[in-house]
């Protein structure tokens, strides 16, 4: 099929509407109950109430050591691709 051949689908709702109808567990089925646990704490969060970071620290380092994570100091967007399947960056 060639790209000129396909047309977008319209759209029935706006995507803001689609955004604030979707519930944390209809999109993070397959993440960790942290993530759903983070993102109700800071929706819960009024304006100008600080977050308690070291909490929300805290429920991602108990993924990290969870699912034994090497706390090597490189992340993946500092690995030098060795192959030419890495995008350019």
């Amino acid at each position: 099929m060639c790209a000129s051949d396909c047309q977008p689908r319209p759209l029935t709702c706006s995507p803001a509407t689609r955004t604030h109808s979707l519930t944390h567990s209809s999109f993070l089925h397959p993440l960790s109950a942290e993530i759903g646990t983070y993102l109700r704490y800071c929706r819960s969060l009024d304006f100008f109430q600080t977050p308690d970071y070291n909490y929300l620290r805290q429920l991602f380092w108990d993924v990290f050591n969870r699912e034994q994570f090497d706390d090597d100091g490189v992340y993946d967007w500092t690995k030098v691709c060795s192959n030419l399947l890495c995008p350019p960056c």
